[in-house]
């Protein structure tokens, strides 16, 4: 994700925001394949790689996520 980021802002500069979201299964994939892509969940193989990676770009202010439950440090709305 970091590489990514880096990636992007070496293209196109500093005036670029990234998306990182869930994939959501609409009937696209078995449930083995979605099974062994959705690495935000918890009992993925890869989770604890792939929350250290996210936690590196997570608070940046030029990435976008739908992953708010993974962070340590949830704001509320209320």
């Amino acid at each position: 994700m970091t590489e990514f980021l880096k990636l992007i802002h070496g293209i196109f500069g500093m005036k670029t925001k990234v998306f990182f979201g869930k994939i959501t299964n609409w009937g696209t994939f078995s449930e083995g394949q979605y099974k062994l892509i959705k690495v935000w969940d918890n009992s993925h193989p890869e989770f604890n790689l792939f929350l250290e990676e996210f936690k590196k770009v997570a608070l940046n202010p030029f990435v976008f996520h739908n992953m708010y439950e993974l962070l340590e440090n949830k704001k509320s709305l209320i």
